[in-house]
């Protein structure tokens, strides 16, 4: 009887090994993989909202959901992606910014991992105004963990889905920006808004003109400030982001801090 119940146990011990990889769903690299079907995700984390918090509706042609990034270096992991014995030398990716300066990056297996390529995105005009962008990787094959992670993003970067490629694709290129000579006897300051530079103490920034190009006719951006009307007292809370990390007991921080609710939005608008 011992040994039919250890014969038994042994063989239940196997099964248990055998099903997680027999189970194992592999992502073919070469076919278009939707964002939204990730794996895990760093954002995945608010009551209620989970990890759909960084999903929205897509506008692009086919409808169905993107991901997007709102300055927090958001990654997205993508399980068991097989780039067979073929290997990749290309990224592709339907992606939407109004600003040049987010970055992509595709690293393996961790997100501590090797980075085999950086997407730097290009600005499409708005929002939900997409584009097929394209950089060379690091030669990959096999089976690996795919993590996608935003980077140096100053406002909203979204992605609808990407693919990988057997061959090398041309990098689209950023804009570059020149500054427009000031008169030479000219007197004062530059105070032109092209040249306005500034950060909060909350480690935000004014747009420069890297990101809004030079000044252009007809064109107005309304800034509003929410005010802290005493003196600061250590720390400024951001109460949004101290839920989504611990719904339940968030840190609020000592009595009688500065808190504020969630990111600035910015919205402009042609006359």
């Amino acid at each position: 009887m011992k040994k039919a119940l250890s014969l038994i146990l042994v063989c239940l011990f196997l099964v248990s090994m055998i099903i997680p990889v027999s189970a194992a769903q592999f992502i073919n690299a070469y076919e278009t993989i939707q964002a939204e079907n990730y794996s895990e995700a760093s954002c995945a984390s608010v009551l209620g909202l989970g990890s759909t918090h960084y999903l929205e509706d897509c506008l692009d042609a086919g409808g169905g959901k993107n991901v997007f990034d709102w300055q927090r270096n958001t990654y997205f992991k993508y399980a068991n992606v097989d780039f067979g014995s073929d290997a990749a030398y290309g990224f592709s990716a339907r992606v939407a910014d109004f600003s040049d300066h987010a970055d992509l990056k595709i690293i393996l297996d961790s997100i501590n991992g090797p980075v085999i390529g950086t997407l730097h995105i290009v600005s499409t005009g708005k929002q939900q105004d997409w584009e097929t962008q394209s950089c060379p990787i690091t030669p990959t094959s096999g089976v690996h963990d795919v993590f996608l992670k935003f980077e140096n993003n100053p406002a909203k970067a979204s992605l609808n889905y990407f693919t990988f490629l057997h061959t090398v694709p041309e990098e689209p290129v950023r804009p570059t920006y020149s500054y427009e000579p000031l008169p030479a006897n000219w007197q004062g300051r530059d105070t032109r808004p092209d040249t306005w530079v500034a950060t909060d103490m909350l480690g935000e920034a004014v747009a420069d003109n890297r990101m809004a190009g030079n000044p252009r006719s007809n064109k107005y951006v309304g800034i509003f400030y929410h005010l802290f009307l005493t003196r600061k007292q250590g720390e400024v809370y951001d109460n949004s982001r101290l839920l989504e990390e611990n719904y339940f007991d968030p840190a609020y921080g000592p009595v009688n801090t500065d808190h504020f609710w969630g990111n600035r939005f910015l919205i402009t608008t042609e006359i």
